[in-house]
């Protein structure tokens, strides 16, 4: 999901949500892809999102560090997983 996409007001989790259900897809088979620029402009819309698919239980992924331009130097030496990542929102 690129961030305009994940930013744009047009995306409601709730009706995504919805969607998989009429689906009967279960969302811990599922996994959304951003990109670590997001989580660096992270606003208080975007760390909701991140929250509601995560407490949905949809996996949160990654993606471009080590793939050319990346701002993984930023996030500091340690490894961390994108529930980490998302957990250190909440916390915010």
């Amino acid at each position: 999901m690129s961030p305009l996409q994940f930013q744009s007001t047009a995306l409601c989790i709730s009706d995504w949500l919805a969607y998989l259900r009429t689906l009967e897809l279960e969302t811990r088979h599922l996994s959304i892809e951003i990109t670590e620029g997001l989580l660096l402009n992270a606003n208080d819309d975007v760390k909701d999102k991140l929250l509601q698919f995560r407490d949905a239980g949809v996996e949160v992924a990654i993606d471009d560090f080590g793939v050319g331009y990346s701002a993984y130097h930023i996030c500091g030496d340690s490894i961390l997983t994108a529930s980490r990542l998302i957990s250190l929102l909440s916390e915010i």
